[in-house]
């Protein structure tokens, strides 16, 4: 941008200087054909050093009219080739801003003053409509990329509802399940009082039969003592059959509940052991691929290790090479900006007032510098902090450039200058301070620019009865809830105990357990918790 400012005011000051050119040799002509002003004769007088008289310039010379006009036509296409640089110049700024309609009129000024300009027929048929083509294919992507965000976004809004309908078709199982046990206690309960009914009553039975008895003795007294003798051994051996079988059927249904119960004890047992071998297969697999990324990252800290020894070597070569570089570079700007300022004096002695098209380029520039502060002002806020991914582009040096991870004790490590310390800076405090190390032993006026790529992502743990335990990222758009990050690793298990969740979270080195009732959560009776970055969410083994 200040090359072509820079360009754009050469022309300006060229064209002045044409124009004041053509103007001298109009009123050198028209002195030749006996238009002589007082003007015309002072200024001859000082270019020859000698006093010319009217009578010297009158008389006509046709050779040297010709020449003259000669120079007027050679100044004109002078000052014609100086605009058309001006409008291509202005025509390329637009078409670098995209500004398509305004740079497709200026490249048609520019044929219509030079019809065989190359240059602008090149941007007219093919550069401009590539680079139509090209916006609107971004465009085009860029929408594509919207819809599919919109369709993952109603993916798992179906994915929650269907979730949570599973949800409660489980809790209505359980609800149903622990009905019919409910009813086989019930059962059971009436079977045993059922059998102690039938008990008393055969007692009683018993006893009424055994007082009749004593009557009928006591009627026929001494004859049928014997045969009552008898009747009662033969009733007393019947009533401890008919107790042995009682105790046998008591025993038999005893028995029966406690296999019963141990069948169910079994069952769970069985259920636990399943659990605890799928628990340890994961871990067995995730440990192996543990082993497996660490041989793997080992692997690609050798090859990034030579990668770097190699990178230094050839950095070293292309650093000496770019400081002789450099030092001719520095000493053309130098003759460059000198050259500059000396037309810009030259200017401003001879005119005071600037042409309203210089004019407006100024202010033109100024708003685009003010604009340029707002944007600074509004990226001075955020400071950066470890494992934050920035990137940074050092003019006309590739192997400085690139993208750099905030490293965990809070520095980036550059080529060159090494470890940084940016922690807790603002992009801005970290290009002055970059630019100071490079330009106190390595580089000269270096140029830089910083932007932050990619911001980390706090993170949150889930452990226990949940299908997926593990680590996962909380959202910088919306905020995770308890239940948000459960349905995350993959809902409860079938022995979770959904009412006695915890959350363990650590604020200012002060640690705090909460317990939730996520059936509450779920019905509607209590409100969500929104998580907070390092909650540890432990979710643990229901008993019964």
């Amino acid at each position: 941008m200040i090359t072509q400012i820079v360009l754009i005011i050469l022309a300006a000051g060229s064209a002045v200087w044409a124009a004041d050119d053509t103007g001298r040799l109009e009123r050198q002509l028209g002195d030749a054909q006996g238009r002589v002003s007082p003007w015309v004769q002072g200024s001859a007088s000082v270019a020859t050093g000698r006093k010319v008289t009217a009578r010297q310039v009158m008389p006509s010379d046709p050779d040297r009219d010709q020449a003259m006009k000669q120079q007027l036509g050679q100044l004109e296409e002078k000052k014609l080739r100086q605009r058309i640089d001006t409008l291509y110049i202005q025509a390329k700024d637009f078409y670098h801003k995209d500004q398509f309609t305004e740079a497709t009129d200026i490249f048609n000024q520019i044929l219509s003053l030079d019809p065989s300009n190359k240059a602008a027929l090149d941007y007219l048929i093919n550069k401009i409509p590539a680079r139509q083509a090209k916006l609107e294919e971004q465009k085009l992507k860029q929408e594509q990329e919207q819809q599919r965000k919109a369709e993952l976004k109603r993916q798992e809004e179906e994915r929650q509802v269907e979730l949570k309908r599973q949800e409660q078709e489980r809790q209505e199982q359980l609800k149903r399940e622990t009905e019919l046990k409910q009813q086989q206690l019930e059962e059971i309960k009436k079977q045993k009082e059922l059998e102690r009914q039938q008990f008393e009553e055969q007692k009683r039975l018993a006893e009424e039969q055994r007082r009749a008895e004593e009557l009928k003795r006591q009627e026929e007294l001494k004859r049928q003592q014997e045969e009552k003798k008898r009747q009662e051994e033969e009733r007393k051996a019947e009533l401890k059959r008919q107790e042995q079988e009682r105790q046998e059927q008591l025993k038999r249904e005893t028995e029966l509940k406690q296999q019963q119960l141990e069948e169910i004890k079994k069952q769970k047992e069985l259920e636990r052991q399943q659990f605890e071998e799928q628990k340890r297969l994961a871990e067995e697999q995730r440990r192996a691929e543990e082993l497996k990324r660490q041989e793997e990252l080992k692997r690609q800290q050798e090859e990034k290790k030579r990668q770097e020894e190699e990178r230094k070597a050839e950095l070293k070569r292309q650093e000496q090479e770019r400081q002789e570089q450099l030092k001719r570079e520095t000493e053309l700007k130098q003759q460059q900006l000198e050259e500059a300022r000396k037309e810009k004096e030259l200017e401003e002695i001879k005119k005071e007032k600037k042409p309203p098209r210089l004019r407006k380029e100024e202010n033109a520039k100024d708003e685009k510098d003010t604009k340029a502060q707002e944007e600074e002002k509004d990226n001075e806020e955020y400071r950066v902090k470890p494992f934050d991914t920035l990137t940074i582009k050092v003019y006309e040096e590739e192997a400085l450039s690139g993208d750099y991870k905030i490293q965990k004790g809070g520095f980036i490590d550059i080529p060159l200058i090494r470890k940084v310390q940016v922690e807790g800076l603002t992009v801005y405090e970290i290009e002055d301070k970059v630019t100071a190390l490079l330009a106190k032993d390595y580089l000269v006026n270096p140029q830089i620019m910083i932007t932050v790529k990619e911001f980390h992502a706090e993170k949150i743990i889930l452990l226990g009865q949940v299908t997926k335990p593990g680590t996962y990222s909380l959202s910088a758009e919306e905020p995770v809830t308890l239940l948000r990050a459960i349905s995350m690793a993959g809902g409860f298990t079938n022995i979770a105990a959904m009412n006695n969740v915890r959350i363990i979270r650590i604020e200012k080195d002060k640690k705090t357990t909460t317990t939730v009732k996520t059936s509450e959560i779920i019905d509607g009776k209590k409100e969500d918790v929104v998580l907070k970055p390092g909650d540890i969410v432990v979710v643990p083994e229901s008993f019964w």
